[in-house]
């Protein structure tokens, strides 16, 4: 599993995509890292295209007043670990799935994503996503 923070999340990824070509996976992670890790959707907007734009530009709106309200406070946000499922690559084409898991005090709260990738002009964009209740099902991959 995952967990960053946000100045440690951008120096590892300004340290990792030196000098590397942005894959699906990468584009994916960097998503599923600013949007849900971060919360910031700003952050994630560039990595989108078409209908992940247009979610990101329509929730903007309707937690910018929200932000504003609460700008003063000292805000304890909640902890967010991710596990990438898979990546299926078709061309220009790519979906990932992921296990998202959100602690905020005592609460744990367990989710899963879909993300719809496309290749335009060179690039991997997110072009769609779905957040749903539960872990996906099936074996998990090995690792850390």
């Amino acid at each position: 599993m995952k967990r960053w923070t946000g100045r440690a999340a951008v120096a590892v990824m300004a340290l990792l995509g030196a000098g590397c070509s942005e894959t699906a996976e990468r584009l994916s992670d960097r998503f599923v890292d600013s949007y849900f890790v971060e919360a910031d959707q700003l952050r994630a907007r560039p990595l989108t295209v078409g209908l992940a734009e247009k979610k990101l530009d329509d929730e903007q709106k309707l937690v910018v007043a929200v932000r504003r309200e609460n700008a003063d406070r000292a805000e304890t946000r909640p902890t967010v670990f991710y596990q990438r499922q898979r990546v299926n690559v078709d061309g220009d084409r790519a979906r990932a799935t992921y296990d998202i898991t959100i602690r905020f005090g005592g609460d744990v709260t367990e989710k899963n994503a879909l993300l719809s990738l496309e290749r335009t002009s060179g690039r991997w964009r997110v072009a769609n996503f779905m957040v749903a209740e539960g872990h996906l099902p099936g074996p998990r991959p090995a690792g850390p």
